[in-house]
């Protein structure tokens, strides 16, 4: 969505976002609730708003079929917010006694645990310490923040004949974004701003993240996607 609406180009209150929003008839103070607390009414009004404008704001594959998880008044998951979450607790920084074996088994254990046994159902929604569920929204929005910083600084991403690159430095080792996963959608996140926006032949993304307290880099490269979603083989090698 981000990408779509182009919201790193204008943060203001004159963005296509707000424009969407007015758009639909909801009010600037309602759509900036966390979607828990939102009314009912919005919540239903919702999908058929969006549907309705998709074509025009170039949203046509943000709605999408999905099946969806609750049991007794415990929150209702759907498998597309199951993936992030777990996808949060495999991307949380190591360090402090934590290895990635840990955040690994901590991912399997919330499935499995959750399918087998209805009182630990909390655990995808809850969890222990932070909130899984926020803790996705955290990851998803240094992303955002970071891809935003990336393109909006001119030269930061080079291109070359046969792929795109660009670099940046990190100086906590807690950062979600010295791990693997997180850079490898941050990738995908640039990739799809330079499609969206540039209009450019889309090309393999190389992402280079320095932590300066240890003073390693990691590197993960991402292969192109064409515009009609086949996606191309490996052309690193």
């Amino acid at each position: 969505v981000a990408s779509k609406l182009q919201l790193w180009r204008d943060r203001s209150d004159a963005n296509k976002l707000h424009t969407l929003l007015a758009r639909m008839g909801f009010k600037l103070t309602e759509a900036k609730q966390k979607f828990t607390h939102m009314s009912g009414d919005l919540k239903e009004r919702l999908p058929s708003a969006l549907g309705e404008l998709a074509a025009e704001f170039k949203l046509t594959d943000v709605l999408f079929d999905t099946f969806s998880k609750q049991r007794g008044y415990g929150s209702k998951i759907s498998a597309a917010d199951c993936v992030h979450i777990v996808s949060a607790m495999l991307f949380s920084p190591i360090g402090e006694g934590r290895t990635w074996a840990d955040c690994f088994f901590k991912a399997y254990d919330a499935l499995h645990v959750c399918a087998s046994r209805e009182e630990e159902w909390e655990r995808l929604t809850q969890g222990t310490g932070a909130a899984p569920v926020q803790s996705a929204i955290e990851l998803q929005k240094q992303i955002v923040d970071k891809g935003f910083e990336l393109v909006l600084d001119k030269g930061r991403v080079r291109s070359f004949p046969a792929f795109r690159w660009t670099s940046l430095t990190v100086n906590d080792s807690a950062s979600w974004l010295c791990q693997p996963l997180a850079i490898h959608k941050l990738s995908l996140f640039l990739m799809h701003i330079e499609r969206e926006y540039r209009l450019r032949e889309t090309k393999p993304m190389v992402v280079g993240v320095e932590n300066s307290e240890t003073g390693m880099c990691t590197v993960v490269g991402v292969g192109g996607e064409r515009q009609d979603g086949y996606k191309e083989f490996n052309r690193f090698g």
